[in-house]
Protein backbone atom coordinates (compact mmCIF):
# COMPACT_ATOMS: atom_id res chain seq x y z
CA UNK A 1 0.00 0.00 0.00
CA UNK A 2 1.28 3.48 -0.78
CA UNK A 3 1.51 6.12 1.93
CA UNK A 4 -1.05 8.90 1.46
CA UNK A 5 -0.47 12.49 2.62
CA UNK A 6 -3.52 14.59 3.45
CA UNK A 7 -2.79 18.31 3.10
CA UNK A 8 1.03 17.98 2.87
CA UNK A 9 1.71 21.76 2.70
CA UNK A 10 1.28 22.10 6.47
CA UNK A 11 1.54 19.73 9.43
CA UNK A 12 0.06 16.65 7.79
CA UNK A 13 -1.90 13.52 8.61
CA UNK A 14 -0.34 10.50 6.87
CA UNK A 15 -1.76 7.00 6.62
CA UNK A 16 -0.22 3.70 5.59
CA UNK A 17 0.48 0.19 6.82
CA UNK A 18 2.82 -0.79 9.63
CA UNK A 19 5.09 -2.34 6.97
CA UNK A 20 5.38 0.95 5.02
CA UNK A 21 8.40 3.20 5.45
CA UNK A 22 7.23 6.38 7.13
CA UNK A 23 8.16 9.52 5.16
CA UNK A 24 10.79 11.98 6.41
CA UNK A 25 11.50 14.20 3.38
CA UNK A 26 9.66 17.54 3.60
CA UNK A 27 7.66 16.34 6.63
CA UNK A 28 6.91 19.03 9.20
CA UNK A 29 7.47 18.39 12.91
CA UNK A 30 4.13 17.65 14.55
CA UNK A 31 2.79 15.65 11.59
CA UNK A 32 0.95 12.44 12.41
CA UNK A 33 1.09 8.99 10.80
CA UNK A 34 -1.64 6.39 11.39
CA UNK A 35 -0.95 2.71 10.71
CA UNK A 36 -4.24 1.53 9.22
CA UNK A 37 -3.63 -2.14 10.07
CA UNK A 38 -2.65 -1.62 13.73
CA UNK A 39 -4.32 1.69 14.60
CA UNK A 40 -1.11 3.05 16.13
CA UNK A 41 -0.58 6.79 15.64
CA UNK A 42 2.93 8.26 15.43
CA UNK A 43 4.08 11.87 15.71
CA UNK A 44 7.11 13.24 13.85
CA UNK A 45 9.47 15.43 15.90
CA UNK A 46 11.50 16.64 12.91
CA UNK A 47 13.88 13.69 13.06
CA UNK A 48 12.05 10.58 14.29
CA UNK A 49 8.55 9.11 14.25
CA UNK A 50 7.52 8.08 17.76
CA UNK A 51 4.31 6.30 18.86
CA UNK A 52 1.78 8.32 20.81
CA UNK A 53 0.48 6.91 24.09
CA UNK A 54 -2.76 5.73 22.50
CA UNK A 55 -3.41 4.40 19.01
CA UNK A 56 -6.18 5.73 16.79
CA UNK A 57 -8.44 2.71 17.31
CA UNK A 58 -8.20 2.81 21.11
CA UNK A 59 -9.26 6.45 21.27
CA UNK A 60 -11.77 6.59 18.42
CA UNK A 61 -15.38 7.42 19.24
CA UNK A 62 -18.76 8.09 17.68
CA UNK A 63 -21.78 9.78 19.25
CA UNK A 64 -25.34 10.19 18.01
CA UNK A 65 -28.55 11.83 19.19
CA UNK A 66 -32.10 12.64 18.07
CA UNK A 67 -34.02 15.87 18.51
CA UNK A 68 -37.66 16.14 19.44
CA UNK A 69 -40.10 17.96 17.14
CA UNK A 70 -39.19 21.60 16.49
CA UNK A 71 -36.31 21.50 18.96
CA UNK A 72 -32.60 22.22 18.66
CA UNK A 73 -30.16 19.47 19.56
CA UNK A 74 -26.57 19.65 20.81
CA UNK A 75 -24.41 16.56 20.51
CA UNK A 76 -21.22 16.67 22.62
CA UNK A 77 -18.04 14.76 23.24
CA UNK A 78 -16.87 15.96 26.65
CA UNK A 79 -13.47 17.59 27.11
CA UNK A 80 -10.68 15.33 28.37
CA UNK A 81 -7.92 16.78 30.54
CA UNK A 82 -4.72 17.33 28.58
CA UNK A 83 -6.15 15.84 25.38
CA UNK A 84 -7.47 17.10 22.04
CA UNK A 85 -10.43 15.86 20.04
CA UNK A 86 -9.99 15.38 16.29
CA UNK A 87 -13.23 15.35 14.26
CA UNK A 88 -13.25 12.97 11.29
CA UNK A 89 -16.93 13.18 10.27
CA UNK A 90 -20.37 14.49 11.15
CA UNK A 91 -23.88 14.26 9.73
CA UNK A 92 -27.35 15.71 10.37
CA UNK A 93 -30.43 14.03 8.86
CA UNK A 94 -33.90 15.57 8.68
CA UNK A 95 -36.67 13.21 9.84
CA UNK A 96 -40.37 13.46 10.53
CA UNK A 97 -41.48 16.32 8.28
CA UNK A 98 -39.98 18.76 5.79
CA UNK A 99 -37.93 21.58 7.30
CA UNK A 100 -40.06 24.56 8.24
CA UNK A 101 -37.07 26.90 8.39
CA UNK A 102 -33.42 27.13 7.41
CA UNK A 103 -31.74 24.80 9.88
CA UNK A 104 -28.18 25.72 10.82
CA UNK A 105 -25.72 22.91 11.58
CA UNK A 106 -22.53 23.93 13.42
CA UNK A 107 -19.42 21.98 14.40
CA UNK A 108 -17.96 23.76 17.43
CA UNK A 109 -14.69 23.76 19.33
CA UNK A 110 -16.33 24.46 22.70
CA UNK A 111 -18.41 27.54 21.78
CA UNK A 112 -16.32 28.54 18.72
CA UNK A 113 -17.83 27.60 15.35
CA UNK A 114 -15.28 25.68 13.25
CA UNK A 115 -17.51 24.61 10.34
CA UNK A 116 -21.16 25.27 9.49
CA UNK A 117 -23.81 24.57 6.90
CA UNK A 118 -27.59 24.56 6.52
CA UNK A 119 -30.49 22.27 5.77
CA UNK A 120 -32.62 24.61 3.65
CA UNK A 121 -36.18 25.74 4.31
CA UNK A 122 -38.71 23.21 2.91
CA UNK A 123 -36.00 20.56 2.53
CA UNK A 124 -37.71 17.16 2.30
CA UNK A 125 -37.62 14.47 4.94
CA UNK A 126 -34.40 12.48 4.51
CA UNK A 127 -32.30 15.53 3.52
CA UNK A 128 -28.83 15.24 5.02
CA UNK A 129 -25.77 17.39 5.39
CA UNK A 130 -22.37 16.50 6.72
CA UNK A 131 -18.73 16.06 5.95
CA UNK A 132 -15.96 13.49 6.11
CA UNK A 133 -12.65 15.23 6.76
CA UNK A 134 -9.61 13.58 5.14
CA UNK A 135 -7.52 15.81 7.41
CA UNK A 136 -9.32 15.70 10.76
CA UNK A 137 -10.33 18.99 12.37
CA UNK A 138 -8.13 19.45 15.44
CA UNK A 139 -9.82 21.04 18.43
CA UNK A 140 -8.22 22.87 21.34
CA UNK A 141 -6.92 20.75 24.24
CA UNK A 142 -9.29 20.44 27.21
CA UNK A 143 -12.27 21.49 25.04
CA UNK A 144 -15.55 19.71 24.25
CA UNK A 145 -16.51 18.87 20.67
CA UNK A 146 -20.07 20.04 19.95
CA UNK A 147 -22.38 19.52 16.99
CA UNK A 148 -25.29 21.96 17.26
CA UNK A 149 -28.38 21.73 15.05
CA UNK A 150 -31.09 24.41 15.21
CA UNK A 151 -34.80 23.60 15.40
CA UNK A 152 -36.07 22.51 11.98
CA UNK A 153 -39.74 23.46 12.34
CA UNK A 154 -43.03 21.92 13.46
CA UNK A 155 -43.03 18.10 13.26
CA UNK A 156 -39.44 18.13 11.95
CA UNK A 157 -36.85 16.10 13.84
CA UNK A 158 -33.13 15.62 13.26
CA UNK A 159 -30.72 12.77 13.89
CA UNK A 160 -27.13 13.90 14.34
CA UNK A 161 -23.88 11.99 14.57
CA UNK A 162 -20.23 12.92 15.02
CA UNK A 163 -17.09 10.75 14.87
CA UNK A 164 -13.49 11.34 15.75
CA UNK A 165 -10.63 10.37 18.00
CA UNK A 166 -8.87 11.81 21.02
CA UNK A 167 -5.13 12.10 21.64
Amino acid sequence: MAVTAYNPKIVAWYTGLSTDTKPTARVEAGSLFQELDTGVVYEYDGTTWFPLAQGFKQSSWSVTSDSTANAAVTLSRAAETGKRHYITAFEAVLRGAAAGADTRVELRNGATVMWDTYIGNAAPRGERVGAVFTHPIELTANTAANLVVAAAGASALTTVSMSGFTL
